[in-house]
């Protein structure tokens, strides 16, 4: 028997999170009608969280028993707030955080405790100003995202290959 489950509840105009199989490793539950996460706590094993394209308002207390999550995908909802529970001491095994389009202004400090985090995708919030302290923990980050690129932007101009002032010698014939 697999001890390793993936449970698939996508698009099924859900408005609460169904009950969770104990030793379920991935959880797939976009395009929904979900308001929050309330119902993945306890589920120490999850270690992938895909909860994109829903109505959720906030990310806080519903996380800390997800020690193992290694991937929070949360693009496209409504977060305008995310709690002190999520950091590194609840969530050590953190890599990826995507968080683009939503609604937040701001960021708790405690973010920079996540200190696996790998991938941060923060793009099309209303984040205003970030803190310097926000980054200090997150010295394994690869990917970080803050803004998105405007979809019609022209590419940036090539610039010209500068010619070397130094010759190169003739060759010379063989003889």
């Amino acid at each position: 028997m697999d001890d390793h489950v993936k449970f698939d509840c996508s698009e099924q105009d859900l408005t609460a999170l169904p009950a969770l199989p104990a030793n379920m490793t991935k959880l797939n539950a976009q395009m929904n009608k979900l308001p929050s996460l309330k119902g993945i706590d306890g589920h120490v094993g999850v270690q992938v969280l895909d909860a994109s394209d829903n109505a959720i308002t906030a990310l806080g207390e519903e996380l800390a028993g997800c020690a193992a999550l290694e991937e929070l995908l949360v693009y496209k909802n409504d977060i305008k707030e995310v709690g002190k529970a999520v950091n590194g001491a609840n969530l050590p095994a953190l890599k990826v955080l995507n968080l683009f389009n939503n609604k937040l202004r701001k960021l708790p400090e405690d973010v920079s405790t996540l200190g696996g985090l790998e991938e941060v995708n923060l793009a099309a919030n209303k984040l205003m100003m970030l803190a310097d302290g926000h980054f200090t923990g997150w010295g394994h980050v690869k990917i970080l995202q803050l803004c998105e690129r405007p979809a019609r932007s022209p590419s940036p101009p090539a610039l010209p290959c500068p010619r070397s002032e130094r010759r190169l010698p003739a060759r010379r014939k063989p003889q």
